[in-house]
């Protein structure tokens, strides 16, 4: 390294080779490596390939202003909860390769989420979550799945979610009483005395039972409110320039719902 110049061998029409190097920047965030200088054009280091009929490429570090936990990884994601106060920048698509995960981020009920979720429109997907009614579950109790349970002046930008939730009753035999549910793209509860915002993300979610009989009886009732972005009290966050999926062509059985779509 000379100059902040780093010196590589490569091939025309194949690829360069990836320099695991973060460069620091006082007050900034390194997102990655780009083909422009103006805007974030990310070079795929996996498949892209120096040109052909060239004898220069210029890759430029792109940074975003602020000091950010960097998030690269699966296993990055699920410990955001340690720190739900903290500020994250997810910097590259996560797959979580079909997993099931009980809490995406790490987050529950029991502590919102008050800190940054930032990305430049990075997908994390492939994963599921499962909401499953029990005996104890009475008639008044709301329970509910989503990637970030409860969220309470938050900033969230730029984020793609593509996941599925899987629903089933664990109830057998006696009464089966009637169950209120919640499923949400992205936040559970909104705190209505601290707003949440949302830019620029993107929710991709199917909601199904569990199995083709999942969800049947004569006696329960199954309310589900389903939102692409906040079930409980979405008066808590404000949305811009958002999108949302939300496909229910797979929950079957004794269920009601009430859909709210807030991407607008």
């Amino acid at each position: 390294l000379s100059d902040n110049i780093t010196y590589v061998n490569i091939v025309p029409g194949d690829t360069i080779g990836k320099k695991e190097i973060i460069p620091g920047f006082v007050g900034h965030t390194f997102v990655g490596w780009s083909k422009s200088a103006s805007s974030y054009v990310p070079w795929d280091f996996d498949n892209s390939v120096f040109p052909n009929g060239t004898t220069e490429l210029h890759l430029y570090a792109y940074y975003v202003d602020g000091e950010y936990t960097r998030i690269t990884s699966a296993a990055q994601v699920s410990k955001i909860g340690e720190d739900p106060a903290g500020k994250y920048l997810i910097v590259n698509d996560i797959d979580l390769g079909g997993e099931k995960v009980s809490s995406l981020f790490g987050l529950s009920e029991d502590t919102p989420f008050t800190g940054e979720l930032f990305s430049l429109g990075n997908r994390i997907g492939n994963f599921t979550m499962e909401l499953v009614a029990t005996k104890r579950q009475l008639p008044t109790d709301l329970v509910g799945v989503s990637p970030i349970p409860r969220a309470s002046g938050a900033k969230i930008t730029g984020i793609t979610l593509d996941y599925e939730i899987l629903v089933s009753d664990t109830t057998s035999g006696g009464i089966r009483l009637p169950k209120m549910f919640y499923c949400s793209g992205l936040v559970g509860y909104a705190d209505k005395a601290k707003t949440t915002s949302i830019d620029n993300c993107s929710v991709f979610m199917t909601v199904k039972s569990k199995t083709p009989t999942a969800l049947e009886s004569d006696v329960a009732i199954y309310n589900f409110t389903i939102s692409d972005y906040a079930a409980v009290d979405p008066e808590g966050v404000k949305i811009t320039g958002c999108t949302s999926s939300v496909n229910v062509d797979e929950l079957v059985g004794g269920v009601v719902i009430t859909l709210n779509v807030l991407a607008k």
